[in-house]
């Protein structure tokens, strides 16, 4: 579970985790709503903090959805908190946390580089899967050995990609 670096002690007040066992509907009534609290202090959290800390909670939550395996019950948490960054003016190439795999077999690798010199590396089956998550057009993915991520958007600005 994503949560910001400076308020991890959230996930024992709640309660949630990325492994639940849910047996009926009233359990996943309340874990929806303690998902709903969460994401409360979490953005509260987000507005107190300076451009530069909230830049690199922007980094963490990006590399927490590129590299963990996002759970169903867990969507609306991650898909409103990166509403919440869309908001401020991040990530909006990203429009979707989990981005749908076609195709069994991995045949690209894209590794990410961050401004502080952090790299994650993922494997993707095709190039509209590449496309979706850095949210470039198909037909630019294939044109780059090199691709480098900047432009006028600030979120991408510190970030680049090869593949």
């Amino acid at each position: 579970m994503y949560i910001p670096k400076n308020i991890y002690n959230l996930l024992e007040k709640y309660k949630v985790n990325d492994y639940i066992l849910i047996f009926d509907n009233n359990s996943v009534k309340n874990y929806e709503e303690r998902l709903k609290l969460l994401y409360n202090e979490v953005i509260k959290y987000l507005d107190n903090l300076n451009i530069n800390d909230f830049v690199e909670e922007v980094n963490n939550f990006l590399k927490y959805i590129l590299i963990n395996e996002i759970l169903d019950i867990n969507l609306f948490y991650y898909e409103n908190i990166l509403f919440y960054y869309h908001s401020k003016g991040f990530l909006t190439f990203r429009e979707k946390i989990k981005i749908d795999k076609k195709q069994n077999v991995d045949r690209y690798l894209l590794i990410i580089e961050f401004s502080n010199g952090e790299c994650i590396t993922k494997t993707f089956s095709s190039i509209r899967e590449i496309s979706d998550t850095i949210g470039m057009k198909p037909h630019l993915v294939k044109s780059f050995k090199k691709l480098r991520l900047k432009g006028n958007n600030k979120d991408t600005d510190n970030l680049s990609a090869l593949y």
